[in-house]
């Protein structure tokens, strides 16, 4: 749909710069930031290169850990469990790149 209407605020020289900032961290323009914080929308976060690099390795850990308590269930039921639990954790961290 086609943007037609305006709305006008008023911000110091500090607000501005910080709006600006926001929105640039979220990857959107000043305007849809604040259209999406005004409509409660969830506003995720670009993340930084270093972030990005970290995630990608902590998915290789998941499948590595994914790959070892396949291999070892049937001999090792205790160490099993640990895995499970550390692969639960890392899904955690994993599940918020998704949303």
């Amino acid at each position: 749909m086609k943007k037609l209407k305006r709305i006008e605020i008023r911000v110091d020289a500090i607000e501005k710069q910080a709006i600006k900032k926001r929105a640039r961290d979220a990857g959107l323009s000043v305007g849809e930031y604040l259209r999406n914080l005004g409509l409660r929308k969830t506003i995720h976060y670009k993340l930084t290169p270093e972030e990005l690099a970290i995630y990608q390795d902590l998915k290789k850990f998941y499948n590595n850990f994914s790959y070892i308590s396949n291999y070892i269930k049937s001999k090792h039921p205790g160490l099993v469990n640990l895995i499970q639990v550390t692969q639960s954790q890392i899904r955690q961290h994993l599940k918020k790149l998704e949303k």
